[in-house]
């Protein structure tokens, strides 16, 4: 059982839950901890359980017939996982991985599905959460298909700025903590590729890098996605 009710409460899917039902949320919850590179699940595993992610960082994947792998999303605390299995408990359409030492706490589908008939508006909020995710990897879809690198990589940057950005007097400043090639895997390039479209940005002075921060120029990024 896991000891940290605040932070449960801090999962959006908990987040109206009383304080009992917290307790009851604790007490099926395993904690679970993975070293870089390690794997929580692969896709065509049977859905068995959903997780949350506590400490660390976690990539969602799938393997292209090529081979080339396509990153669905990286997550970052306090972020639920593999919750469509919650849905229609089928395998796992996706393989999560650990991209940096992470702590997971688990809850096996049984106890999802007990606490959901004590607390139905849990299933309304895993209901919204894979509506979200879908939506957006439509987005991602209709992206891929009509917009060259730089203008999605252009899109991803303002998504980033608005979701985890600081306004400052030079711009939007943002720690940006993927990697070239998880950016590729995000945005259907290679690593190189990333890297030059990176340059360009810069150069156009849509972007400075300071470090592991980006100052984001909202205006010339805007340019570049709808160039």
């Amino acid at each position: 059982m896991v000891e940290d009710r605040q932070f449960i409460a801090a999962i959006p899917l908990f987040a109206d839950l009383p304080p009992a039902a917290l307790d009851e949320v604790a007490r099926v919850l395993h904690e679970r901890h993975y070293p870089k590179g390690a794997t929580i699940f692969r896709q065509g595993d049977p859905g068995e359980a959903i997780y949350f992610l506590r400490e660390g960082r976690v990539k969602v994947y799938r393997v292209a017939p090529d081979g080339q792998e396509q990153i669905i999303a990286i997550w970052e605390p306090p972020a639920a996982f593999g919750l469509v299995v919650a849905l229609d408990q089928r395998p796992y359409p996706a393989t999560a991985e650990a991209v940096e030492p992470s702590v997971v706490w688990m809850m096996r589908i049984p106890d999802y599905r007990r606490l959901q008939q004590e607390h139905p508006h849990l299933q309304s909020r895993v209901l919204l959460e894979v509506a979200d995710r879908l939506r957006g990897a439509q987005d991602r879809i209709h992206s891929l298909a009509t917009r060259d690198l730089r203008s999605r990589l252009a899109e991803f940057l303002l998504r980033q700025a608005r979701e985890r950005g600081r306004r400052t007097d030079q711009g939007w400043e943002v720690d940006l903590s993927y990697t070239h090639e998880e950016l590729g895997g995000l945005l259907g390039a290679s690593r190189e590729t990333i890297t030059r479209a990176l340059a360009e940005l810069r150069r156009s002075r849509a972007l400075e890098m300071v470090g592991n921060r980006l100052i984001l120029n909202e205006e010339r990024l805007r340019a570049w996605v709808e160039d």
